[in-house]
Formats: C-alpha cells, sequence, structure tokens
C-alpha cells in the first residue's frame, strides 16, 4: 500500500508532539503553511491541508520531521497534503 494511502486507527498518540509541530507551522515565515493542520495516531504524525505548491507540501514534512526529530514520541510522518494551484 503506497504510504499516501495508509490509514491510521484512531487511538490516543502524542497531542504534545502535534501541538509542537503546528506552532513549529504557525511561526512559520509562509503564511500558507499556517493552515496545515496535524494530529498524532499510534505514534504516526498525519499533515493535512491543502497547499498551492509541492515546495510548500515539501518544507511542511520538513519542518515537521524537524520538531519530531527534537520531540520524539513519534515512529513516522504520513505526509495527506494536497497541491492545489
Amino acid at each position: 500500500m503506497a504510504e499516501s494511502q495508509r490509514t491510521a486507527h484512531r487511538r490516543p498518540g502524542r497531542p504534545d508532539v502535534a501541538e509542537a509541530v503546528r506552532e513549529c507551522l504557525r511561526r512559520s515565515c509562509y503564511l500558507q503553511l499556517r493552515k496545515v493542520t496535524c494530529h498524532v495516531c499510534e505514534n504516526v504524525l498525519i499533515l493535512r491541508g491543502q497547499l498551492p505548491s509541492y515546495y510548500f507540501k515539501q518544507l511542511a514534512q520538513e519542518l515537521a520531521l524537524e520538531t519530531v526529530m527534537q520531540s520524539g514520541g513519534v515512529e513516522d510522518v504520513i505526509n495527506r497534503i494536497e497541491v492545489k494551484a
């Protein structure tokens, strides 16, 4: 199954990690990233939303990964952000 097609079952995760990622995206100088949402489910951080380019999609993922590496407690990041120009 493709990475972006995996489905995470709803089970409590580490909400503090998700909040740290949301805060990092909110602090970004790119206003578009502030619309990205995320949650943790079974130790997997899932990014969702719509962005205008693959550059912003990748940037959101890199910022999330950097934050996750600092915070710990998450095994994987799934990027389900859609690109809509």
